[in-house]
Order: C-alpha cells, then sequence, then structure tokens
C-alpha cells in the first residue's frame, strides 16, 4: 500500500509538471493560429485515445455513455468547454500572456469551491469564506491593471472549473471520457483543417517536418498526463492531488517571468499575493478537513 502511494504521488508530480512546461512546446507552435493548433490537437489526440481504448478492450464504453440524452449532452457541453479552454489557452500562450493563464489555474480551486456551493449545495466553512472573498480581490486588482475583467484567467478558471463540476458526475472514466468527448469534436477538426488546405492557408502540407511533427505530438502531450493522472487519482487521495495541483501553475507561471519574460506589474504582483494567500487559506483548510477523514483504501 505504501508502494502504491509513493508511485501515485510520483505519477502526480509527472503530470502536473508536464502541464505546467506545455507553454514551452505550444510556443513552438507560436507562428500558427490557435484555431488550427486547437483542430490539430483535439484530432491527434481523438485518434491516439481512440487507440489506447482499443488496446485496452474499453471500447464498449461507447454503447453504455451514448444509452441516454442526457449523458450524450453532458458529453457534448463537456466538449465544448474543452475546446473553449484549449483555445483560450494556447491563444495566451502565443500572445505572451503565460502569468494570465497561470493565474486562470490558480483560481480553479476556488472555482471549484464556488460552484460546489451554487450547483451541489455545498456548505462553505469560516475560511474557505474568506478564501474565496481575498481571491475576489486578487481578481479586482488584476482588473484595474487591464482595465477591466481579466479574461484569460477567468475564462481559463471557468471553463475549468464547470468541464470538473460535469466531470463529477459522469460515469466514464478519465480515458474514456476524455476520449468521447474529442470524439464529439473530431468531425469539426477534421473540416476545419481540411478547408485550410483547400484555400491554401493550411500549416501541415506546408511547413517544415519539425513543425508537422511538433503537431501530430500535440496529441501525445495531451494523452501522457491524462494516463498519469487516471494512474494517480486511484492511488491517493483527493486532498494530495489538490496539493500536486499546484505544480502546473506554478510552472507555467515561471516560465512566463522568468523564460519568456512577460511584463510583471506591482499590481498583479499584489493581485498574485491575494491569490496565493488565499490558496493557502483554502489549502489549509481541506488538510484539516482531511485529516479527519478516513483514508481511502488503495489497491495493492
Amino acid at each position: 500500500m505504501h508502494t502504491e502511494r509513493v508511485k501515485g504521488g510520483l505519477a502526480a508530480a509527472a503530470t502536473f509538471l508536464l502541464w505546467g512546461i506545455l507553454p514551452i512546446y505550444w510556443k513552438e507552435l507560436g507562428g500558427i493560429p490557435p484555431l488550427e493548433v486547437v483542430a490539430h490537437r483535439l484530432m491527434w489526440t481523438s485518434i491516439l485515445l481512440v487507440v489506447l481504448l482499443a488496446l485496452t478492450g474499453r471500447l464498449g464504453v461507447y454503447r453504455t455513455e451514448f444509452r441516454s440524452t442526457p449523458q450524450v449532452l453532458s458529453h457534448l457541453i463537456r466538449a465544448a468547454l474543452l475546446a473553449t479552454n484549449w483555445l483560450t489557452y494556447i491563444w495566451a500562450v502565443s500572445h505572451d500572456r503565460i502569468l494570465e493563464a497561470s493565474l486562470g489555474y490558480f483560481l480553479v480551486p476556488v472555482v471549484n469551491v464556488t460552484l460546489g456551493v451554487i450547483f451541489l449545495k455545498e456548505r462553505l466553512s469560516a475560511t474557505q469564506v474568506a478564501a474565496v472573498c481575498i481571491a475576489a480581490i486578487g481578481v479586482g486588482f488584476f482588473a484595474v491593471n487591464a482595465g477591466g475583467l481579466p479574461w484569460v484567467p477567468l475564462s481559463l478558471a471557468l471553463t475549468f472549473g464547470f468541464y470538473g463540476l460535469l466531470r463529477k458526475k459522469a460515469t466514464a472514466g478519465a480515458l474514456a471520457g476524455a476520449t468521447i468527448e474529442t470524439n464529439f469534436l473530431l468531425g469539426f477538426a477534421v473540416a476545419w483543417l481540411v478547408l485550410l488546405e483547400v484555400k491554401g492557408e493550411g500549416t501541415f502540407l506546408n511547413a517544415p517536418a519539425s513543425i508537422n511533427l511538433l503537431l501530430m505530438g500535440t496529441g501525445i502531450i495531451t494523452a501522457i498526463p491524462l494516463i498519469l493522472f487516471g494512474y494517480c487519482s486511484k492511488r491517493i487521495s483527493l486532498g494530495m492531488i489538490g496539493i500536486f495541483q499546484y505544480l502546473a501553475p506554478t510552472t507555467k507561471f515561471a516560465i512566463g517571468l522568468w523564460v519568456y519574460h512577460e511584463p510583471f506589474t506591482a499590481m498583479q504582483m499584489v493581485g498574485f499575493i491575494l491569490i496565493w494567500t488565499a490558496l493557502a487559506i483554502y489549502s489549509w483548510s481541506g488538510l484539516r478537513a482531511h485529516r479527519h477523514r478516513p483514508h481511502p483504501i488503495l489497491p495493492e
């Protein structure tokens, strides 16, 4: 059991570190329109995930997941949220707004708490209420700095938060769910890429081999962290996963600031400090609650 927890912890660290360094990958595709990059990501990811499902003998999930209209509708909404999240994120990276993207993912836990209260009727402790309020003030500082609502971080946090909310009620596992969701958008992605090629505006048939390989590789870099996440989620508690998840936005923040030298104003610094404070309070509250819950029985 202890060995499984260690393996789960290593898988979680690898998962969120991989998600954290992805801006470097997307930067290499910065000369390609974000919508075209997302179309390639959807297409290659969908193909790869179907292959993985077939190899693991789980293609039967299609029969169970398409039995009712509410299930199909839920998959469709999650697919739209996923595509919107990907498009916003890749757009932000290509437009030198990695710091704002990292803020969006720092906000995800606070958004999750808020959505839990609104849609799942969950109750907040006093410390969690304080965390949400402090995070809201932090977002306010970013709004003042930007001269309006910081739409990039809010879009990322809200789309990811609502995606997580719907996944919470999903019957399919992480791999099967992601496969079905990307399958829903596969037709749109292929149609868009074919249209671009017919118009002579596509990248894939006109770019150097290195760029084509990077576009094809978007499926691999999407699938690997997903598989690792599915592995670690069965071996460590949700509380531990919640701590590890901060690795991704922290790594993004470091890359934006120190690798790509994005501007970082005093107002942004105040906003980040407030949000980090909110996350510290939220994490402390979550760990306290976790200590009073029984540990899950982990597979041998």
